[in-house]
C-alpha cells in the first residue's frame, strides 16, 4: 500500500508529522472509547504539509479501523485516480480532502469521513453547508445499514421527533429498518436526514409572492440557515452516538462561515464520539469571531498543534509542526529528480524549506526539460536566483503554460465577482458555462477550442476545480492574484465588453431563472453587487432582485444580520421606484436592524415600508397586521410603552373586525398589550382575560396557551409574586414533560423563568445550583454561544452575586460580556446590559473606579443608540447616582437622582416601581449628606404611593418603612423609630423569613436602639 501511495506524491516525511499522524489515530480511540469529542487543531503557512498529515491519518484508519470487507478506499488520492487528473502536478493535489467511494459488495463503512473545504465561501453560508452535506448523502444509504447492524435503535424515530416532523410515520421508520437488511440499500435515518436537511436550505431560498394570500412574504413558515445547522448537528450525533464515530476534516477553518463555526461549537460541546481535524493558516483566530468561540467552547478538548510551538498534551514525544529537516525536504526532491547531485539537493532543501515551495519548484517546466534524465545539477548561484515565494513561483508556473491557457484563466479571474469590485472579495467563483460565451462571443477563442483549453487548465495543469454544477475557482488565491497581474490578454476595451457581456447574463439569470442551481443563482447576484458597484449595471431593479435574493438567503443564520444591513444599505439608497423585491428587501433590513437592537432605526424602516404592503396586500391583510404589530413591538422596546401600548389597542380592534376575536393573530396582539402594559403597573385582568379565552379555545393546559402563561407568570414576578410564579412554572414544566419536551428550547426557557422565582424568595443557593445544571444543559443542545445560553450563564452570574460570591460573579459577568460582545456585537443591547451587570458587581466588590468606568461607557452607548430616556438608560442613570452617594459625592448624587425621577415619571409614570424605587434611594441619598428632614418628607410621601400601588407587603415598602425609621432616628424621634422598626420587623419576619437578609439588616438596627 506504501508503494501505491507514492504514486501520486512524495513520501511522507519528517519525524514530528509521523507522530502527529501516530497522536490522531491515538485520539480517534480515545473518541470512540470514551464517547466524547476532541478538537486537534493544525496551525501553520499555507503549503506546510497540514493537509497531508489529515490524508495519512485517513490512510491510517482505512488500513486499521474497518471491518472487511473495506468500505473506504486505501487513500483519498488513490480513490481520485480514476478522475482523469494529474494527481502529479502538486497543484491538484491540494484540497483533496475526501475520498470517492466505489462500493465493494458486503462492505459497510465502520466510521463516517467528512472533509469540508472552508474557503470555498463564494455562496451564502447555508448553502456552502449544504453543498458539503452531499457527502453524506453519497453515503446515507450504506451508513443506515451500517447503524442498524451496530444495533443502533429506531434512530428514525429519535431524529424526526427531535426535528419536530409532523406527521411522521413511525411505520416508515420500521420500513427502513428492513430495507437496512436488504440486499440493496433502502431508505434510512441518514438518507432521509440528509435529504430534509437539504431540502429545508431549498425551501428556505425559495421565494414566496406577496399576492399569495395572507401569506408573509418574508419567508413564513420556510426552513431557516438555523434549521439547517441543527439539523445537519442531530444528523452528525445522531450518527455517532450510534456507533459510527465521525470525522471531520475542515481546511482553511479560519475562513469558515458563522453558521460552519457554530456547528463545531456545538459538536465539541456534545457528548457523542467527534474528532474534529481543523486547519488554518497562523494569525488571531479572534479575527474569525464565530471561530473564536468554537475555539474556546472547551479548552479541555481541544489540542492546539502549530509550527511553533509543542503542545505537552498531545504526546510527552516533542512534536509539532515545524521545519522539515534537511534530509527529509531531500527527500522531496528525490521523489522529482531520484538523481539530484548532492551539493544541489542540499542547497535546494535549504532555499526552500516550505513544501509546497519546494515542489513547485520542482515542477518548473524549463528545469524538467533541461534535466530530463532526474540528474538535476545547478550551481549556488542559480540556486540563489531562484524565486522564494510560493507566488513567485507561481508566476514562474504561469509563464510556462500554454498562451491559450493563460488566455482563459486570465478571463476566468476577471469574470469573478471578487476581482470586479472589492466589496465582494469573498467571491472568487465564476461560472464556466457563461465563461466559455465570452470567450467565443468577445473573439478570444473558437468555439471548437473552448473546451478543450478548459479541460487542460482543469486537469493537465491543475490550475482550477470544479466547484458546483457550473462553478469554478482556482486551487490558489495566489493562482488567481498571478492570472489578474497579467494584462497583456485582455485590454482595457475588452475587459469592458467582458463585464458588459456579464451584465447581460446576470439580466438574464433573473429574468429567465427566477429558480434553480442555488450556488449559481447566489454567485449571479453576488456578480450582480459588484458590476453595479463597478459602474456597469445601471438596472436598479435587478440590483434590488440580486439583494433581496441573498438576504433571503441569509435571514435567520445567526449573527449574519450585519452581513444583511450591509446589503441592504448599499442597495436601498439606489432605489428609485418601488417594487415587491425592493419591499422585501427593505422589510428583511428592518428585521435585520431590530434584531441588532437598533429598534428606532428598525422602526423607520417598517413606517416607510407599510404604505406599500397596504397597496400591494390590502389595508386589513393578515400580513399588514403582522407588520403593524411589528411597529408596536419596535416602539415598545424603544423605550416609548405608552405610545406602542396604543397602537396595539388600535391593531386589535381591526384584528377583531376582520380577524375575529379567536383568531390567533388577535390573542398573541392580547398578550402583547398586557406585556406591555405590565411595564408601567401589572395588568392582571388582562392576562387572566387572555387565558380564560384560550382555554376556553384550545382547551385547558393546551400548548397554544404556554406562552401567554409564561409571559404572565413572568409578569407576576416582576411584582414580587414569586410563589404565584413559581406554582404556573411548575405547572408548565409538567405539561412539559408530559409532551417529551426535555431539550425543546421552550423548555429550557420555563426553566429558566423558574429559576429566576429562587432569587426572588432569596433562595440563592438553590438558584446557583439551579441556573449551573441548566447552563449545562441549555449547552449542550444549543451550543455555548447561543443567546439563550447566554441569558442562562447572565442569570447563573446574578445567583452568584446574590449569593455574595463576587470573585465568581465577576468572573462569570467577564465570560457572557465578551461572548454578547462576540455574538451580537459591541453596542447590541443585551450587550450593553452584560456591561451594566459587570459595572454593578464591581461596585458591590469594592471597586468603585472600575465600575464607574465601565457606567459611563453604558450610558454614553445607550444615550446614543436607545435615546436618552429608554428605560434601560435610566436604568444605567440610576446606578451611577446610586455609586456616587455611597463614594460621599453628595451633590452630584442628589441632582442625578432629581434628573432621574423626573424622566422616569414621564416615561414610566409616577406610580412606576422603578421611580418609586428612585425615590426610595433618593431619601437615602439625603440621609448620607446628612439632609434627613428632607429625606423624612420624602419617605413619608413615597411610602403612601408604594403601599397603594405596590402593597404593604412588598418588599420596596418594607425597605421605605426601615429608611424612614432612619430618618426618624436621625432627627432624634428615637422612640417613633423604634416602633416603626419592630413594626418593619415583625412584617419581614412573617413576608421574608427570619433568615432573609433584610431581615437580618432590621434585626440589627434594632439592636443597636435597644442592646
Amino acid at each position: 500500500m506504501n508503494g501505491e501511495r507514492n504514486v501520486w506524491e512524495p513520501p511522507f516525511v519528517g519525524e514530528e508529522q509521523r507522530i502527529i499522524v501516530d497522536d490522531l489515530v491515538s485520539a480517534f480511540n480515545q473518541v470512540s472509547t470514551a464517547q466524547r469529542p476532541q478538537w486537534i487543531h493544525l496551525t501553520a503557512p499555507s503549503g506546510w504539509g497540514k493537509t497531508r498529515i489529515a490524508r495519512e491519518f485517513y490512510a491510517r484508519l482505512a488500513a486499521d479501523k474497518q471491518s472487511t470487507p473495506n468500505y473506504w478506499p486505501d487513500t483519498i488520492l488513490g480513490s481520485l485516480a480514476a478522475d482523469n487528473i494529474d494527481l502529479t502536478d502538486v497543484s491538484s493535489r491540494r484540497k483533496r480532502l475526501y475520498p470517492t467511494v466505489t462500493h465493494v459488495p458486503k462492505s459497510l463503512p465502520s466510521w463516517m469521513w467528512w472533509g469540508v473545504d472552508c474557503s470555498n465561501r463564494s455562496g451564502g453560508a447555508s448553502n456552502m453547508l449544504a453543498e458539503e452535506l452531499r457527502q453524506f448523502e453519497a453515503h446515507a444509504e450504506y451508513l443506515d445499514m451500517a447503524v442498524k447492524r451496530k444495533g443502533g435503535g429506531n434512530i428514525w424515530v429519535d431524529f424526526a421527533k427531535a426535528v419536530g416532523e409532523e406527521g411522521f410515520n413511525e411505520g416508515l421508520g420500521h420500513a427502513a429498518e428492513e430495507l437496512a437488511n436488504a440486499a440493496v440499500p433502502g431508505v434510512g435515518l441518514v438518507t432521509w436526514g440528509v435529504k430534509r436537511a437539504i431540502a429545508s436550505n431549498k425551501q428556505r431560498m425559495r421565494r414566496k409572492h406577496l399576492l399569495e394570500g395572507s401569506v408573509d412574504i418574508l419567508g413564513q413558515g420556510t426552513g431557516t440557515a438555523q434549521d439547517l445547522l441543527g439539523e445537519t448537528y442531530l444528523l452528525i450525533t445522531g450518527l455517532a452516538s450510534r456507533g459510527l464515530p465521525v470525522v471531520i476534516l475542515a481546511e482553511d477553518v479560519q475562513q469558515s462561515t458563522a453558521i460552519f463555526a457554530q456547528l463545531l461549537e456545538k459538536l465539541i460541546s456534545s457528548e457523542v464520539p467527534v474528532l474534529l481535524l481543523t486547519t488554518a493558516w497562523p494569525g488571531n483566530p479572534a479575527d474569525n469571531t464565530e471561530l473564536d468561540r468554537a475555539l474556546n467552547a472547551r479548552p479541555d478538548r481541544l489540542i492546539v498543534v502549530t509550527h511553533q510551538e509543542h503542545d505537552g498534551r498531545v504526546t510527552s514525544r516533542k512534536t509539532g509542526l515545524g521545519k522539515l529537516s534537511i534530509p527529509d525536504r531531500k527527500k522531496i526532491l528525490g521523489f522529482y529528480y531520484p538523481d539530484i547531485e548532492r551539493d544541489t539537493g542540499t542547497a535546494l532543501a535549504m532555499r526552500y524549506p516550505n513544501p509546497l515551495a519546494l515542489e513547485l519548484f520542482c515542477q518548473i517546466e524549463k528545469y524538467q526539460k533541461r534535466f530530463s534524465n532526474k540528474q538535476l545539477c545547478l550551481d549556488k548561484a542559480e540556486v540563489l536566483a531562484l524565486p522564494a515565494k510560493v507566488r513567485d513561483l507561481y508566476r514562474v508556473a504561469w509563464h510556462a503554460l500554454p498562451k491559450s491557457v493563460r488566455l482563459f484563466l486570465s478571463v476566468a479571474a476577471q469574470s469573478t465577482p471578487a476581482a470586479i469590485s472589492p466589496q465582494e472579495h469573498n467571491s472568487k467563483q465564476w461560472n464556466q458555462n457563461w465563461l466559455f460565451e465570452s470567450l467565443i462571443s468577445l473573439g478570444f477563442m473558437a468555439e471548437d477550442e473552448v473546451a478543450l483549453v478548459a479541460k487542460d487548465a482543469q486537469t493537465s495543469y491543475s490550475w482550477i476545480r470544479h466547484m458546483s454544477v457550473v462553478l469554478y475557482q482556482f486551487h490558489e488565491a495566489d493562482q488567481m492574484l498571478v492570472a489578474l497581474e497579467d494584462d497583456s490578454f485582455v485590454f482595457a476595451h475588452e475587459l469592458n465588453k467582458l463585464l458588459e457581456f456579464l451584465a447581460h447574463k446576470v439580466a438574464h439569470e433573473f429574468e429567465m431563472h427566477p429558480s434553480g442551481d442555488e450556488p449559481a443563482k447566489e454567485h449571479a447576484a453576488r456578480l450582480t453587487l459588484a458590476l453595479y458597484a463597478r459602474g456597469l449595471l445601471r438596472d436598479g431593479q435587478l440590483l434590488v432582485e440580486a439583494a433581496d435574493y441573498l438576504v433571503t438567503g441569509l435571514r435567520g443564520s445567526a449573527g449574519d444580520f450585519v452581513e444583511i444591513i450591509r446589503i441592504a444599505e448599499y442597495v436601498l439608497p439606489q432605489v428609485d421606484q418601488w417594487s415587491i423585491s425592493a419591499l422585501s428587501l427593505e422589510l428583511i433590513y428592518g428585521d435585520a436592524l431590530h434584531e441588532a437592537g437598533r429598534f428606532a432605526e428598525a422602526l423607520i424602516v417598517y413606517e416607510r415600508s407599510l404604505p406599500q404592503l397596504e397597496t400591494l396586500a390590502g389595508q386589513y391583510s393578515q400580513i399588514v397586521f403582522q407588520y403593524r404589530r411589528k411597529i408596536a413591538s419596535a416602539i415598545a422596546m424603544a423605550g416609548d410603552y405608552h405610545r406602542g401600548s396604543s397602537l396595539y389597542e388600535v391593531l386589535l380592534a381591526d384584528q377583531i373586525q376582520h380577524l375575529g376575536g379567536f383568531h390567533s393573530d388577535t390573542l398573541a396582539t392580547r398578550r402583547d398589550i398586557a406585556i406591555v402594559n405590565s411595564t408601567a403597573s401589572f395588568d392582571e385582568a388582562a392576562f387572566r382575560s387572555l387565558i380564560a379565552d384560550e382555554e376556553r379555545i384550545y382547551g385547558p393546559g393546551h400548548k397554544n396557551t404556554w406562552p401567554t402563561l409564561e409571559a404572565f407568570g413572568q409578569a407576576l414576578w416582576k411584582v414580587n409574586r414569586n410563589d404565584e410564579a413559581a406554582v404556573l412554572y411548575r405547572e408548565l414544566l409538567s405539561a412539559h414533560e408530559q409532551e417529551s419536551m426535555g431539550d425543546d428550547p421552550d423548555n429550557l426557557a420555563t426553566k429558566n423563568d423558574y429559576g429566576l422565582t429562587f432569587l426572588g424568595e432569596e433562595r440563592v443557593e438553590e438558584a446557583v445550583a439551579w441556573f449551573e445544571t441548566l447552563h449545562d444543559d441549555v449547552t449542550r443542545v444549543m451550543g455555548p454561544t447561543h443567546p439563550a445560553t447566554l441569558n442562562v450563564e447572565n442569570n447563573w452570574a446574578v445567583s452568584l452575586l446574590r449569593a455574595s460570591k463576587r470573585k465568581e460573579a465577576i468572573q462569570l459577568f467577564e465570560k457572557v460580556l465578551s461572548k454578547r460582545s462576540s455574538v451580537l456585537g459591541f453596542e447590541h443591547p443585551d450587550t450593553l446590559e452584560s456591561k451594566h451587570a459587570l459595572a454593578d458587581a464591581l461596585a458591590l466588590d469594592g471597586s468603585p473606579k472600575a465600575a464607574m468606568k465601565l457606567f459611563e461607557e453604558v450610558i454614553a452607548d445607550r444615550r446614543r443608540i436607545l435615546g436618552q430616556n429608554h428605560p434601560r438608560t435610566l436604568n444605567t442613570c440610576h446606578n451611577i447616582a446610586g455609586l456616587l452617594s455611597t463614594e460621599g459625592r453628595h451633590a452630584e448624587a442628589i441632582d442625578a437622582f432629581v434628573k432621574l425621577i423626573k424622566n422616569r415619571q414621564l416615561v414610566l409614570g409616577v406610580d412606576h416601581p422603578d421611580t418609586l424605587r428612585a425615590k426610595h434611594d433618593l431619601g437615602n441619598a439625603m440621609l448620607r449628606a446628612q439632609q434627613p428632614d428632607a429625606a423624612l418628607k420624602l419617605f413619608q410621601a413615597v411610602l403612601s404611593r408604594q403601599v397603594r400601588t405596590l402593597g404593604e407587603d412588598h418588599r420596596l415598602t418594607l425597605r421605605t418603612r426601615f429608611s424612614l425609621a432612619n430618618a426618624l432616628q436621625m432627627t432624634l424621634r428615637l422612640a417613633e423609630a423604634t416602633r416603626l422598626r419592630r413594626s418593619v420587623l415583625a412584617d419581614q419576619i412573617r413576608v421574608l423569613g427570619h433568615d432573609h437578609p433584610d431581615t437580618e439588616t432590621t434585626r440589627a438596627a434594632l439592636n443597636l436602639l435597644e442592646p
